[in-house]
């Protein structure tokens, strides 16, 4: 996600600081409690890919 990419606690809602964005400002994806929630652009389905999944 590149210098847009925050590290910030997440929650529920989002705020300006747990959202990625394109310099066009397309959302690219959010940051939530337990994961990080993509959106398909083309088809608009979300997909959540939680913390623990992801290797370090």
């Amino acid at each position: 996600m590149g210098s847009s990419s925050h590290t910030s606690t997440a929650t529920d809602l989002p705020s300006p600081a747990q959202e990625a964005r394109c310099e066009c400002g397309q959302l690219i994806a959010k940051l939530r409690r337990n994961g990080v929630e993509l959106k398909c652009k083309r088809c608009k389905r979300i997909v959540f890919i939680p913390f623990e999944s992801m290797e370090r």
